[in-house]
Order: structure tokens, then sequence, then C-alpha cells
């Protein structure tokens, strides 16, 4: 069996799903290559749909990890840099070795995106005109290999830049909590996660979507629903009624921000959860915000977490509940949070 740094259920689906598109490019299946086959065994989701994830998500780890610098001073900036090098390494080793098993990239692919990675540059470039082009390439029925490997290229961009975003929060997160406590972490998050639900969801209508080409409402409802398998395995939901209740249960079976952020915390010598305070809320309140917005005005809305990975549970179960009422005003309010030109700020903790 192959020896990993990282947990493989929770952190390297994207090896999985580019083996599955490779597969199909060599089938000739072109049309599941680009759309997917979520109805498959293994659900792959389709190059179209991961590209813009896989964008959007590296927007979404930049943000967090912005806030986690801004509110999570520490005392050792050199062991936070030293030790997030060293992890992002071990991620990098991982990288190569999944992706010489299942011959994903070639060497000098390989070499090229490390040195991106080793300066900083895995994300600066022009992606909007590069993943339009791809797409371009796919709708209008190109067959080359050279397709394949320039998809391939711009998903493991992104892939390593928001890994190592990831693992920064992660070393961050780890020690502050060696430094001040849990409660103090805690302490710390609590104060952004409505700026942050409501921040990173501008960022993914005004700018994530659109810049990768989903302004359509259809694609737009695709990337929603099935992005997520790009990176996570997304388990069966189900819905139930109480009276005039309705409960809508979405469950994630693995999670990245979990795999990774706790993982450093284990390498570095606390226990299982320790820093779950740093990404369980901005999970859920992202949820919640979203369901503000796409849910009719003529429900009410709550929304909740009633299992967590990072809680110790063996999934991540979101409850969606809701009932009939008129609830323009939170309609009104997420599309103007989301489309209006509000500030968004939070306040620090002292």
């Amino acid at each position: 069996m192959m020896k990993l740094h990282y947990r493989k259920e929770q952190n390297h689906r994207w090896a999985e799903n580019l083996a599955a598109a490779k597969k199909a490019f060599e089938k000739g299946d072109f049309e599941i290559f680009y759309r997917g086959n979520i109805e498959a065994p293994f659900p792959y989701p389709g190059m179209k749909i991961m590209g813009a994830f896989w964008v959007a998500e590296n927007m979404e780890m930049h943000e967090r990890l912005t806030i986690h610098s801004d509110v999570l001073p520490l005392k050792n900036e050199a062991e936070n840099e030293r030790l997030s090098t060293l992890y992002y390494g071990w991620f990098m080793d991982d990288f190569k070795k999944l992706s010489a098993a299942d011959a994903l990239f070639d060497e000098d692919s390989v070499a090229t995106l490390v040195s991106l990675a080793s300066t900083g540059e895995l994300d600066h470039f022009d992606w909007e005109s590069s993943i339009a082009s791809l797409q371009s390439r796919s709708e209008s029925g190109e067959t080359q290999p050279e397709l394949l490997n320039d998809w391939f290229f711009f998903c493991a961009r992104f892939i390593l830049s928001y890994a190592h975003n990831l693992i920064r929060q992660g070393v961050r997160c780890a020690l502050y909590v060696k430094e001040n406590g849990q409660d103090a972490l805690e302490k710390a998050i609590r104060p952004t996660v409505e700026y942050f639900s409501w921040k990173i969801n501008r960022i993914f209508f005004n700018e994530a979507m659109p810049k990768t080409g989903f302004s359509d409402l259809s694609d737009v409802i695709s990337l929603g629903s099935y992005g997520m398998l790009s990176d996570q395995a997304v388990g069966k939901g189900f819905e139930t009624k109480r009276g005039d209740v309705t409960e809508k249960r979405s469950i994630l079976s693995t999670c990245q921000l979990y795999g990774f952020i706790d993982s450093v915390a284990t390498f570095m010598g606390l226990e299982h959860g320790a820093t779950s305070a740093a990404y369980c809320p901005f999970c859920v309140g992202h949820g919640r915000t979203t369901m503000h917005f796409v849910v009719p005005p003529d429900r009410t809305v709550r929304y909740s977490l009633e299992t967590g990975l990072g809680y110790g549970g063996n999934e991540c179960t979101f409850l969606l509940s809701t009932t009939p009422g008129d609830d323009d005003e939170r309609c009104n309010e997420a599309t103007a949070k989301i489309f209006g030109d509000e500030p968004l700020s939070y306040q620090k903790e002292e």
C-alpha cells in the first residue's frame, strides 16, 4: 500500500477524479470527460465543473487564510513559516506519488508545477482566458491528448495552491492553540463567521462563477450541486416531513478542510478536533447564507450542523429546516448582501 503523509480519503480525491477523467478520455468518452457522470459507481463531475470548482475553492482558501492571519497573531512567525513549508513539502510528496501511480502528469509537468509552487506563482496567470479556451476546445470537439494535459495542468495549479493555503491555515491555527488554548481560538474566530459567510458568497456569485463561464442558471445549479464531488465524497441526502416542517439533510462523507487542518494539528502533537473551531463554523455559516439566498421567500429557513467530522462524527450532516411563511425580508437581505455594495466587516475580539 502506498504510504502517504495526508489522509487519502480526505485530501486526495483530486487524484481519483483525474484518474476517472483520464480513463474516460482514453476510452473516447469525451462528453463524459468534459461533463462528467455522477451516476457512475465513482461519481465523476467532469472537467468543466472541476476546473471551475478548484478556481472557486482557491479563492475561498485565500479568504480564509486572510482572516486567520488577521485574527490569529502568533508569537513566532518564523516557526509558522518553517512548519508551513515542511508540511506543504509533504503534500507535494503525496502529489508526486499519486501522479506517478496513475500517470496523471509527466515528469516535465511535475517539475514545472513544483517550480511554480516554490515561487508562489501557481495561480498568478490569466486563468480566466485559460479556462475559457479549455471549455471552448472541449465544446468544439477537440480530441487530441494535449487537451487532457492542458486541463490537468490547469486544475493542478489550483489544487496545489489551495492545498498550500489550507496547510498554512492549519499551521497557524495549531500554533495559536498551543500558545493560547482552544477556547481562545473559538473566541477569535466567532466574530468573523458572518462576515466570511457573506463575503465568500459575494466572491462566488460575482467573481468565481461568471469568470469561469458559469453564468447560465443551469450551469450555476450544476456547479452548486456537483462541484463538491471534485474534492469530497458526498453521501446520499434525504428529506423528511414533520407537520409543516420539511427537513432536508445533506451529507459529506469526507471534508478537505478537516483533512488538511486536522492532519496538521496532529502532525504538531495536538489531539483530533483541537482546531475545528477555525473551519467548521465557516462551513455552517456559508451554507446558511447560501440557503438564505436560494430558498424561495414563501418558506422560513433554519440551517445547522447535526454531526461533523471536525467534532468527532463519522460524517458531516447539514440540516435545512423550512416551514411555510412569508420571508421576503430574508431574501431581500441576502440579495443585498451578495450583490450590493454594502461594506462587509467584522470586529476582532480584544
